[in-house]
């Protein structure tokens, strides 16, 4: 029963780990989209991001 119990929790683990780099994943994709054409239009400042 504990090794089920183990192995349930893993996954609901691996879950709570992978949805947000999901996320996170999707906000870079998404920022990436949105800076290319902005870059374009206004150079090298629209990558830097205040860092």
């Amino acid at each position: 029963m504990s090794e089920r119990r183990r192995s349930l929790s893993s996954a609901s683990l691996s879950l709570a780990l992978a949805a947000p780099s999901a996320v996170v994943v999707a906000g870079v994709v998404a920022a990436a989209v949105a800076g290319v054409p902005a870059a374009a239009a206004g150079g090298a400042d629209a990558w830097d991001f205040g860092g």
